[in-house]
């Protein structure tokens, strides 16, 4: 009764009309979000530095896909989604090779406009619209998101699939329709194929039906959820299994696994790093050819108590020092924060 009185309410905030007031204060956000990331993206960090690390590789696999070639990097990958790769060949087969990176991080400070538009549809759904400019005045200034923006990653397309898929969950909650239980499922699907670890939010989904509704109508709803999100998904996962023999979404979850479980994790010396990935070779060929989960279970069992405290020390790193705000000091001329 409490949970189908809070989506009532929720519904009646979202159709409730913005005063000239509110939109004003909602537009003004908005264009604040704007310039601060273009600001950032043609000011203030108008030539990243793209040595190693993910942002070439994603501009090798855009381009791959621009010439035709397929997702490629030298052969057929699947350790991320096409989402992404193809956000950036559209870029480069619109506005050429040597304006993809400008073009995909203008793209990106606007995905960031429509991300702050999100939240704050979704604080006004919850709460009001005083949460709803609170969420969105956050969002705008973020120090992190108008970073993110100027890199070449998936974060900033990400977030914006993340939240645009709650919102229409929500919106499926208020409305109960079939079509829009579909477009939920289509838009977590593209979320997925952007990064692969996002396949787990259907049955996050899941489990809050279970807290909304009773009986039947929960594997009703999430049946036709679980229709869109198959429809997007599908193809990718049939080509990987003609391609490498394994249905997977994305490979390379139990390297990153393997890693984690490492006191060293990414920062070991790329040599050290790959004589030790070489002893794990499994056969000589496949896609699983490493036994990486298999030794990442022997770390953990072997010391489980500094297993946890590494990982509780790396949670502690993440919030002192959040994704993207690394290059905040090599911009502004120093080597960290």
């Amino acid at each position: 009764m409490a949970n189908e009185l809070n989506t009532s309410l929720g519904a009646e905030r979202a159709r409730a009309a913005l005063s000239n007031q509110q939109l004003l204060w909602l537009t003004g956000i908005m264009i604040m979000a704007l310039v601060l990331r273009l600001a950032w993206v043609l000011l203030v960090d108008p030539e990243p530095t793209l040595k190693g690390g993910d942002g070439p590789f994603y501009l090798h696999l855009g381009d791959q896909l621009a010439d035709g070639r397929g997702l490629r990097y030298g052969e057929p990958v699947a350790v991320v989604g096409p989402v992404y790769p193809l956000y950036l060949s559209g870029l480069q087969m619109l506005l050429g090779q040597d304006r993809v990176v400008v073009g995909a991080r203008v793209g990106q400070a606007i995905i960031g406009v429509a991300l702050v538009g999100l939240m704050f549809a979704l604080g006004r759904y919850w709460r009001g619209p005083r949460v709803g400019f609170a969420a969105a005045g956050l969002a705008a200034v973020d120090f992190r998101l108008i970073v993110e923006s100027g890199s070449i990653y998936t974060e900033s397309l990400l977030s914006v699939l993340l939240l645009l898929s709650l919102w229409l969950y929500v919106l499926s909650l208020e409305r109960d329709q079939t079509h829009c239980w579909v477009l939920t499922g289509l838009v977590l699907g593209m979320a997925t194929l952007t990064r692969g670890v996002v396949q787990l939010l259907p049955l996050a989904l899941l489990a809050h039906l279970g807290a909304q509704r009773t009986g039947r109508g929960i594997w009703r709803v999430w049946g036709w959820l679980m229709v869109g999100f198959i429809l997007v998904i599908s193809p990718w996962m049939m080509r990987n299994w003609l391609l490498f023999g394994s249905p997977k979404i994305s490979h390379g979850g139990a390297a990153h696994f393997w890693m984690g479980a490492r006191g060293e994790g990414r920062a070991l010396h790329k040599d050290v790093m790959m004589t030790e990935i070489e002893a794990l070779r499994i056969g000589d060929g496949g896609t699983d050819r490493y036994s990486y989960l298999a030794d990442a279970l022997r770390i953990i069992v072997s010391d489980p108590l500094q297993f946890v405290q590494l990982r509780a020390r790396r949670v502690a790193d993440a919030y002192l020092q959040p994704f993207g705000t690394v290059t905040v000091g090599v911009v502004l001329g120093n080597e960290g924060i």
